[in-house]
């Protein structure tokens, strides 16, 4: 290996010395070689530039780590959560045939279905599986399914996947308490207590409230209250018997308490 000690004096009190015309080709010499000369004696030899050397060498090796970093983080790093929610939000078609649960009832299983992409939107932030969810709850509904009837009405008043309309939302609310669904029996009196989706109607709102509040739920009995506060008592007389003909045609659902999804 070239050194850089003079090899005339054998000093090593030396400097890089500039190309001359008169040097050899570039190419003629060793690599990573320039000239040096000695401050002692003044010869001018060539020898290998050791920070040269180091720099390309430091270069190589960084270029090494990056690739081996870069090639880490593609093949090891682990999923985000979105697209999670992406293989599940592939639309009825395709959810359809990986379904486990074929013991099930259409209806019931599309309802799951729905259902567990609004779970998943509310638990994730990811909005984009609310579209998806309305189509599952509303194959559900019109199949007859009384909890999807519900929870669309429920997008339906929100905005949520679908348009807000308030008018479908009281519509579906309305099948879904025929069918024996207590919190569509409040939603019902609710909207009609405001006049949303329909003109205001005090007496029915009662009748509504009192039959959900009679199964159980604890705001209808509230409103209900507040409602009967506003009415006269022949107003009164005719909400109840409203009630009582409901509770004799209405279906008695005995199931385990519903509760909306998170945001709903």
């Amino acid at each position: 290996m070239l050194s850089e000690k003079c090899p005339r004096c054998g000093s090593t009190n030396v400097r890089p010395s500039r190309w001359k015309a008169s040097d050899p080709k570039r190419q003629s010499l060793p690599l990573f070689s320039r000239f040096y000369r000695c401050r002692d004696c003044r010869s001018r030899f060539p020898a290998h530039d050791r920070f040269l050397i180091l720099a390309v060498g430091g270069g190589v090796l960084a270029l090494i780590l990056t690739v081996g970093v870069l090639t880490w983080a593609v093949r090891y790093q682990p999923a985000t959560a979105e697209p999670e929610i992406a293989d599940v939000v592939q639309g009825p078609e395709a959810a359809e045939a990986d379904d486990t649960e074929q013991a099930l009832d259409p209806a019931e299983r599309h309802y799951r279905k729905g259902l567990e992409l609004l779970r998943r939107s509310a638990q994730r932030g990811a909005r984009s599986a609310l579209p998806s969810a309305a189509q599952w709850l509303r194959r559900a509904a019109e199949e007859g399914h009384g909890r999807a009837q519900l929870m669309l009405g429920v997008l339906h008043e929100d905005g949520s996947g679908v348009i807000q309309d308030y008018e479908q939302a009281l519509e579906w609310y309305r099948v879904a308490a025929m069918q024996g669904e207590t919190v569509a029996m409040h939603r019902v009196g609710s909207m009609l207590r405001r006049g949303v989706g329909a003109d205001k109607d005090l007496v029915e709102a009662y009748a509504w409230c009192n039959i959900a509040a009679a199964r159980g739920h604890r705001e209808a009995a509230i409103d209900r209250d507040q409602i009967g506060s506003l009415l006269s008592p022949k107003q009164i007389k005719e909400a109840q018997e409203q009630s009582r003909t409901f509770d004799q045609e209405l279906p008695y659902i005995v199931a385990k308490p519903f509760t909306l999804p998170a945001g709903l």
